[in-house]
Order: structure tokens, then sequence, then C-alpha cells
């Protein structure tokens, strides 16, 4: 559970800090299209292609895919429900 735990805060804390930058006006509305920009094509396929890699769901060599629009889908159950 802990470990499941740590999984969530890493994936979505990001989100969380980028909002509360936004509503106490730390970032602009350009700023915010940035930082949702960089976590949805940069941050979050990282961390996914990262716990796939270490799960052996993927192959070091296929890493590239998960910065692909909905590749991660078919994994969506095992990246946010199981521990493994």
């Amino acid at each position: 559970m802990k470990k499941l735990l740590i999984i969530y805060l890493s994936v979505f804390l990001p989100v969380f800090a980028i909002v509360y930058a936004v509503k106490n006006h730390y970032l602009s509305e350009v700023g915010f299209m940035w930082a949702l920009g960089l976590y949805v094509l940069v941050y979050h396929p990282m961390i996914s292609s990262l716990r796939l890699l270490n799960a052996g769901k993927i192959s070091s060599a296929e890493i590239w895919k998960c910065f692909l629009p909905f590749y991660n889908w078919k994994y969506f159950s095992f990246l946010f429900f199981k521990l493994n």
C-alpha cells in the first residue's frame, strides 16, 4: 500500500502543484499551458515508462513508445492499480 501511495504521489503531485501555482498567481495562463504540456508530453510518459521497465512489461528499446499518444492505455490497470 505504501508503494502505491508513492506511485500516486509521483504521478499526481505535479498536477496539484501546477494548479496551486496558477490559483495563487505564481504562474500565468501561458505558464500553465507550458507546465501542463511538459507534464503531459514529458513527465508522465517518463514516469510510466520507468515503472513499466522496472516491472519487466517493456524492454528498454520500447521506452520511446510510451511517449506516443495513448500507448500506455493498454497498461492502465497495471500502472494505476497493481503493485507489481
